[in-house]
């Protein structure tokens, strides 16, 4: 009987941490996906260097509206941008008034900083 209720134990104590360790972002593939933009942007218009600065560890990520926007910022090149989910799912550069949005009305539903997600401040 104790052998049977330590297996079980363990077998219990095992399962959770592989479900807690295999739980993801619910933001990461959009994060991803607008990172690799930048990253891609980066490397057509200015040196190889900055661009690799341009990677989810070097920055500050702002989600808004659960997922609707997207906040980077690059700190080490001094560079932010914007992005915003179009009706097809993929995230293009918003313009000015959504920009204005983002910044004065949107909520802010996750934040991130050099990969470690933060604590949301109300």
């Amino acid at each position: 009987m104790k052998k049977i209720l330590i297996v079980s134990l363990m077998l219990f104590t095992c399962m959770g941490i592989l479900v807690a360790c295999g739980e993801k972002n619910k933001y990461d593939e959009a994060i991803d996906s607008c990172i690799k933009h930048e990253n891609e942007y980066w490397k057509n218009n200015f040196s190889e260097t900055e661009a690799k600065q341009i990677k989810r560890e070097n920055a500050e990520i702002k989600v808004y509206d659960d997922g609707k926007y997207i906040k980077l910022k690059f700190p080490e090149v001094q560079y932010e941008t914007e992005y915003k989910k179009d009706s097809d799912g993929k995230y293009s550069l918003p313009s000015s008034d959504e920009r204005e949005y983002i910044e004065n009305d949107a909520k802010l539903v996750y934040y991130e900083k050099k990969g470690k997600p933060q604590k949301i401040q109300n």
